[in-house]
C-alpha cells in the first residue's frame, strides 16, 4: 500500500504539472476556451500506461470534428435532421465501441463530433471558428502529455488493473445484444438532444455527451455507477471551484497555483482508488471548466452549472430508456429474440 500510495502521488504530480504548462499555453495565446487545454491533459494523463490513448484522443478528435463539420454543411438544417443523423451516427459509433479494439477513440470522436454538427444551431461560420480553436486547444494539451511520456518512465509506476470504472470491455460475443445496446445508447442520445431542443435546457451538449458516455457501459446496474460517480464528481469539482472563486482574489500565477494543486489531489485519487478513479476524474474536469476561462480566471459561476444541468439531463436520458428497455420491452419479447 506505501509503495501504491507513492507512484499515485508521482502519478498526480506529473499530471498536475501538465495540467499547469497547459494552462499557460492556452492564456498566453489567447485561445477561445483555455480548459479544453487542460481537459484534454486529464483525459490523456488518465492511464498513461495504454501508449495508444493520446494518438487515440487525437486521431478521433481531429476525424471527429471533420465529419460533423463536413455533414452539418452538406445536410439541411432542420430539428428532424438533426435529431436522425444524431442517432445513427451515435448508434454506428457506440456498436464500434462494442466490437473494436480502440475504444478511446469511438469516445473522443463523438466529443468533436457533437460540438460540430450540433453547432448547426450556431450557423457553420461560428462552428467553423469554435471547431478550429476546440482542435487547437485539444492537440495542445495532447502535446503536453506525449512530450512529458517521453522524459518519464510511467512503466515504472503502478497502473491499477480494470475495473467497473474503465471503458467497457464489450457486452459479449452476440451481435444482437451488442446492436441492442448501441441501439438504447443511440435512442438515449435522441432523447437528450429532443429535450435539448424543445426546452433550451442549459447544458444541451453537456447532457447529449453524458447520454453517450454512460451507454457505453453494458448493463443498468454499470450504467448506474458510472452515472452517479459522474454526477458526484461534477458537483464536487464544480462546487470546490465555485468556492474558490468566492474566496480567492486570482491573477494569473495564483490560477496556475491552485489549478496545480487541487489537479494533484484530483489525480491522486483517481489513480489511488479503483472505487472512485472516475469520480475524481470528473471532479477534475469540472474544477478546470469553473476556472480556467478565455482571458484568465473566471468570476461566472455559470460553467459549473451549466455543465451540472447537462449530466443530470444525460442521466436522465439514458437511465429512462435503459429501464424502459430492459424491464418493459424485453419482458414481452423474450431478449428480444
Amino acid at each position: 500500500m506505501l509503495a501504491f500510495k507513492k507512484n499515485a502521488a508521482w502519478q498526480a504530480f506529473y499530471t498536475a504539472s501538465a495540467m499547469v504548462i497547459a494552462c499557460y499555453i492556452a492564456l498566453f495565446f489567447h485561445f477561445g476556451a483555455p480548459y479544453w487545454a487542460v481537459i484534454a491533459v486529464i483525459v490523456a494523463m488518465s492511464n498513461p500506461a495504454i501508449r495508444t490513448l493520446q494518438l487515440q484522443f487525437l486521431l478521433g478528435a481531429m476525424v471527429g470534428a471533420v465529419c460533423g463539420y463536413e455533414l452539418m454543411l452538406l445536410i439541411p438544417s432542420n430539428v428532424i435532421n438533426l435529431i436522425g443523423i444524431n442517432i445513427l451516427v451515435s448508434f454506428a459509433v457506440l456498436l464500434y465501441f462494442h466490437v473494436a479494439k480502440y475504444k478511446f477513440f469511438a469516445i473522443f470522436f463523438v466529443v468533436l463530433f457533437l460540438l460540430a454538427f450540433n453547432g448547426q444551431v450556431a450557423g457553420p461560420m461560428n462552428t467553423y471558428v469554435v471547431i478550429m480553436w476546440r482542435c487547437t486547444e485539444i492537440i495542445v494539451g495532447v502535446m503536453v502529455v506525449m512530450l512529458l511520456l517521453i522524459f518519464i518512465d510511467f512503466k515504472a509506476l503502478y497502473t491499477p488493473p480494470a475495473s467497473e470504472d474503465d471503458v467497457s470491455t464489450g457486452v459479449g460475443p452476440d451481435l444482437k445484444l451488442r446492436a441492442l445496446h448501441a441501439l438504447k445508447g443511440a435512442l438515449s442520445m435522441g432523447l437528450a438532444i429532443s429535450i435539448w431542443l424543445t426546452s433550451n435546457i442549459p447544458g444541451g451538449l453537456s447532457g447529449i455527451l453524458t447520454s453517450f458516455i454512460v451507454s457505453t457501459e453494458s448493463s443498468v446496474t454499470l450504467l448506474w455507477h458510472k452515472a452517479w460517480r459522474r454526477l458526484l464528481g461534477s458537483a464536487i469539482g464544480g462546487s470546490i471551484g465555485i468556492i474558490s472563486l468566492h474566496f480567492i482574489i486570482f491573477d494569473l500565477y495564483d490560477l496556475l497555483l491552485i489549478v496545480f494543486v487541487a489537479g494533484a489531489v484530483f489525480s491522486y485519487f483517481s489513480h489511488l482508488s479503483f472505487k472512485h478513479s472516475y469520480s475524481a476524474l470528473q471532479a477534475n474536469v469540472s474544477f478546470a471548466l469553473a476556472l480556467i476561462q478565455a482571458g484568465g480566471p473566471t468570476q461566472m459561476i455559470s460553467p459549473s452549472l451549466l455543465r451540472l444541468s447537462g449530466v443530470v439531463l444525460g442521466i436522465g436520458c439514458a437511465l429512462l430508456v435503459n429501464l424502459i428497455v430492459e424491464f418493459v420491452i424485453k419482458p414481452h419479447h423474450g431478449q428480444l429474440s
